[in-house]
């Protein structure tokens, strides 16, 4: 099934997140931020990442996303997260391991 892509000069403010596996950002957000790296340089931007190992946040950022687009970033996060055989199971808590008050720091920096 074909996604539909999102024409992103219709946008003025985008927030891109994604998941990071082996110190890396998801293939499909890093093939898009590159793409259209100088379109998103003309927008309000906020970028986030999940990762299970909130020490190595910083590093995971300088390495996955370009200094141009870091810079001018209004935001950038990471929401913590869990290693996918730790996901939480049903019935458990949900929030497990994401750190719901960077969430909250994040869209309040964004406004």
């Amino acid at each position: 099934m074909e996604l539909e892509k999102p024409n992103i000069e219709a946008f003025d403010s985008i927030i891109l997140g994604a998941g990071v596996r082996d110190e890396k950002i998801y293939k499909a957000i890093r093939d898009f931020i590159k793409k259209n790296k100088d379109e998103l340089l003309t927008k309000k931007m906020g970028y986030y990442i999940c990762n299970e190992k909130p020490k190595k946040t910083e590093e995971l950022i300088e390495k996955n996303f370009p200094d141009d687009l870091k810079e001018a970033a209004i935001c950038i996060e990471s929401f913590g997260g869990y290693k996918a055989y730790k996901a939480p199971k049903e019935g458990t808590d949900q929030l497990k391991g994401i750190l719901v008050d960077k969430i909250k720091e994040f869209s309040q920096n964004f406004k």
